[in-house]
């Protein structure tokens, strides 16, 4: 005969208990494979969001020393013009402030001892000022870990509008002073983390000194 329900219950909560005292290897090695697979998920997470914020930090660096240099160029020749004096190498994009004193902007290769790069950076961007050519202070414009790819430019007119041509009884010429530049950055480390960065510009010279 049956016991009291109250017993039959007891003993057959013994019976379960006892069946299921610990966790049995199989179940070992599966809460151990899910426990693996959650950290290896959590793992590449935090390696992917770090990852990005290097990136965003990087490109965040090179769109800073790009905006600072095509600032800096369109601020300076909308109130100065161009430097038309001879013997001004042909990569040296050359102005004159509104101060008629010379300011001169120039990609710079690693290992010019006057003009150094850092450490790693295989070319910069360096700016001169100064009140006549030979005695320019010369200062980077770009980041330590910022590569100056390409610095392009096109001047027109080639000849000083500002000057008379006796010979011919006019000025050299009529067409005002106008710049284009095009900048290629890039910055330096990991593949992986490597932005790049072109910029465009045409800049007109406000200047009229005739």
């Amino acid at each position: 005969m049956l016991g009291p329900p109250r017993r039959i219950c007891v003993d057959l909560c013994r019976e379960i208990s006892g069946r299921h005292s610990g966790f049995t290897l199989m179940e070992l090695l599966v809460a151990l494979g899910i426990f693996a697979i959650s950290v290896g998920l959590i793992a590449d997470l935090f390696l992917t969001a770090s990852r990005q914020q290097a990136r965003t930090i990087v490109l965040s660096r090179v769109q800073g020393d790009a905006r600072l240099i095509m600032e800096t160029i369109a601020r300076e020749f909308r109130e100065g013009t161009l430097d038309f004096r001879s013997g001004i190498p042909a990569d040296v994009l050359a102005l004159q402030t509104g101060d008629g004193e010379p300011l001169q902007l120039r990609r710079v290769l690693q290992g010019d001892l006057a003009r150094p790069c850092p450490s790693g950076v295989a070319a910069c961007m360096y700016i001169g000022r100064g009140s006549s050519v030979d005695t320019l202070a010369w200062a980077p414009l770009t980041s330590a870990e910022v590569d100056v790819d390409a610095f392009q430019f096109w001047r027109t007119p080639t000849l000083d509008p500002n000057v008379w041509d006796a010979g011919n009884n006019r000025y050299q010429s009529n067409e005002q002073p106008r710049v284009t530049v095009r900048l290629q950055l890039s910055a330096v480390g990991r593949p992986g983390e490597r932005s790049i960065i072109e910029a465009q510009t045409t800049v007109v010279s406000r200047t009229y000194r005739r």
